[in-house]
């Protein structure tokens, strides 16, 4: 995919702020108004659920600032 994704999937705290900062965008409907994004915010569906399952629900979005 390329280096920077390399960077960012290697590296936990890189990994953690770029999920957050997706879910945030998600939160806010950035990325939701372009159809072209569709099939990853499925995806990120999908992993939601799986982290759910592997950590039997004890798991939390992170918090959203709705004045971003």
């Amino acid at each position: 995919m390329g280096q920077k994704f390399d960077e960012i999937i290697d590296s936990p705290v890189m990994l953690a702020c770029f999920m957050d900062e997706l879910l945030c965008r998600i939160a806010t409907n950035a990325p939701l108004e372009d159809y072209r994004n569709q099939r990853a915010i499925n995806q990120l569906v999908v992993i939601y659920f799986m982290v759910g399952r592997m950590t039997d629900g004890d798991f939390e979005l992170p918090a959203v600032d709705p004045n971003r």
